[in-house]
């Protein structure tokens, strides 16, 4: 029988699907109720209409533990590590039962508003501080999808 993240995963995915979020688009599945995501990139920022795809895995522990969320396309952003990983405050801070899975697609949406005061990716706040062009060149044209496909096998099963 399903467990209780599982069933409230599960839910919350068929609202987030009913929802059209400008911006987003669920791409796949797992029957753990990880999520594959393409995001596009907001506008005014240096990330806009570049596409992501962007896993969210979620633990047995869900809500009370945040899902981890990782960038398959690179991106060179503070708060993402150069795998990917995403580290942004409502992931380590802000957890609670009240959390919804929306709140999290949505606040990854909004990558353009970046945490240089204790980032992630150190080489990519320095870049934004003192030289917001070559920042933005370095977000310019995307690499393709990490070429991890484990993470694609395992997403599928």
């Amino acid at each position: 029988h399903p467990s209780r993240a599982s069933t409230r995963i599960q839910k919350e995915f068929e609202v987030l699907q009913r929802e059209d979020i400008p911006g987003l688009k669920l791409l796949s599945r797992s029957a753990k109720g990880d999520l594959l995501l393409e995001i596009t990139g907001p506008h005014e920022t240096p990330f806009q209409g570049n596409r992501y795809i962007v896993l969210f895995r979620y633990p047995q522990e869900y809500p009370y533990k945040a899902p981890t969320i990782q960038f398959l396309t690179n991106i060179f952003h503070p708060n993402i590590s150069k795998e990917g990983f995403v580290c942004i405050d409502i992931l380590q801070n802000q957890v609670s039962p009240a959390s919804r899975l929306k709140v999290f697609v949505i606040g990854h949406i909004a990558v353009g508003d970046p945490n240089t005061t204790d980032p992630f990716n150190p080489a990519a706040a320095k870049s934004l501080l003192e030289d917001k062009e070559e920042y933005s060149k370095m977000n310019r044209n995307p690499f393709p999808v990490n070429s991890d496909s484990s993470i694609m096998e395992e997403l599928n099963k």
